[in-house]
């Protein structure tokens, strides 16, 4: 009786897609954007300040999502037997992917070619224009790549990327083939350092699936001046490839390669501090009699980095400016809106447009997070953990939340989520009758609504860098208004910061 009524569940459920797709037909259909029905007439988008065609773009979205998951679910319905011979053979090419390594990195970058292609349609705007004055200044001096002139960071990998991007090539576009790239490699590595970690290929492979259709921090693949930030979490995961090698085989070529790795890291983004802590957590689980090694070596080159840090002025500059704080509330709220907006896309907008959900992230995030880590199983508790390491040098901004630094807390977040769906596949779904085909329609749902906000956010982007050049080039049209922004003066109407507005005319005074 009960596995019947488990089976009615798991129909009810397939149904209940069905009906979501005829509401997502009703709402193409009507043309209307869904924010008048669901009463946030305050927001004309959830990415933003309201540009033309933000409402109607995300409602076909999210309507064309919903019309595939109901066709799909409809034909679990009613052709059950063809869907399983369906799910069958997308198994047997999972499985394959899994043993096959060049195949797997070839889809993997193909998959984020897929998701991401839109970034082609984005210029240049904000700190490109920054950066593409320090590689001017680079390429005149190749000592300038040591500067501090950007972000009162020493990083630099990250001005010789940008020199090699921007003053190489003449549009953005080599650009964004580079970010592109990165981006799935840095999915397949994830994959290897998955696999490695625990011993289980299916979860790998899901991890770095999720991984690259990820959209929460979409622009730090797509924004061209994001590209320190995926560079970073290669040498990132390179350094933690190498640090497992070193953990199984323990031969020197493994660890001097981790070394390596982590040094570079470290001189492309200053977040990659993490990893040292990551690896002595690594050990802690993997194999202690390695602590003290780990500890020691990458501790020093840790604390050496830091050191050099401070006495280049980058910490006295995020304190003295502001940007640092370290109350105790300061640290614990921006957890929980992290977390929060790790998991749910966009979250940063939905918590402004409903101020009241604040009070229920931080009740629940807590609680969460101490049931995990007290109930949750070793490899949880890992993953967990290392979430919290890879957010810890945002935690402390007096900033509003900016989901473009959650590309690297997303090295532990993929896999995490992963974990979950399977966890839920193995306990809720395995007795029920259409359970796989539940399942994949989950999947399928994860991985093309990430895809569609990720659409949708470099439409919207595009249309920024678009304003933005427009704007320039009203600007060169009026030698007055020019003059008076090189003299230190903001239009009311720009849309960029005034060091940014500076640096695009200087660029245009060079040319």
């Amino acid at each position: 009786m009960r596995v019947r009524a488990v089976d009615r569940l798991g129909e009810a459920l397939l149904l209940f897609l069905v009906l979501l797709g005829g509401a997502g037909a009703f709402a193409l259909l009507s043309g209307n954007p869904l924010f008048r029905l669901v009463g946030l007439r305050g927001a004309a988008s959830p990415y933003g300040a309201s540009l033309p065609g933000d409402g109607l773009l995300f409602t076909r979205s999210v309507a064309a999502l919903l019309i595939g998951l109901g066709l799909l679910a409809l034909g679990a319905l009613l052709f059950p037997n063809r869907a399983d011979r369906v799910l069958s053979s997308f198994l047997r090419l999972w499985e394959g992917l899994e043993e096959r390594k060049p195949m797997l990195l070839l889809f993997l970058v193909a998959l984020a070619f897929g998701v991401y292609g839109g970034s082609f349609r984005i210029g240049y705007y904000a700190d490109d224009f920054v950066w593409r004055i320090e590689a001017g200044r680079s390429a005149a001096e190749i000592r300038h790549i040591f500067s501090l002139s950007v972000s009162h960071f020493f990083k630099p990998l990250t001005h010789l990327l940008h020199l090699v991007q921007f003053r190489f090539f003449s549009d953005p576009h080599p650009a964004h083939l580079c970010g592109l790239l990165l981006h799935g490699v840095n999915a397949f590595l994830l994959s290897l350092v998955v696999s490695a970690l625990s011993r289980r290929k299916g979860l790998a492979l899901l991890s770095a699936l999720l991984f690259c259709v990820y959209s929460v921090s979409n622009r730090s693949v797509m924004w061209l001046s994001g590209s320190e930030i995926t560079l970073g979490a290669t040498f990132y995961l390179l350094t933690l490839q190498g640090f497992l090698g070193f953990l199984e085989r323990s031969d020197r070529f493994s660890l001097a390669s981790a070394l390596l790795f982590c040094l570079l890291g470290l001189l492309t983004k200053e977040a990659v501090i993490t990893v040292v802590p990551t690896l002595i957590l690594i050990a802690l689980f993997r194999k202690r009699e390695r602590l003290g090694i780990t500890a020691l070596l990458f501790g020093s080159l840790g604390l050496l980095y830091l050191a050099l840090e401070f006495l280049i002025q980058s910490g006295g500059f995020l304190v003295t400016q502001g940007l640092y704080g370290f109350r105790p509330f300061l640290l614990l709220e921006n957890l929980c809106l992290y977390l929060f907006v790790s998991l749910v896309p966009q979250g940063h907008k939905l918590l402004a447009a409903l101020p009241p959900l604040r009070l229920l992230v931080f009740l629940a995030v807590p609680a969460v997070t101490l049931f995990a880590l007290g109930k949750g199983g070793k490899l949880t508790r890992f993953f967990l953990l290392w979430e919290l390491l890879l957010l810890t040098p945002f935690l402390p901004f007096n900033l509003p939340v900016q989901p473009r630094y959650l590309y690297l807390p997303a090295l532990a977040f993929c896999p995490l989520l992963a974990l979950l769906l399977l966890h839920c596949r193995e306990r809720l779904l395995a007795g029920v009758k259409r359970g796989r085909a539940l399942f994949a329609i989950v999947l399928v749902a994860l991985v093309a609504g990430n895809a569609l906000i990720v659409q949708v956010a470099a439409v919207r982007m595009a249309k920024e860098s678009r304003q933005v050049q427009q704007y320039l080039r009203s600007l060169r049209a009026d030698p007055e208004r020019a003059a008076e922004v090189r003299r230190g003066l903001l239009p009311p109407d720009s849309p960029l910061t005034a060091d940014h507005l500076r640096a695009a005319l200087e660029i245009e005074d060079d040319q």
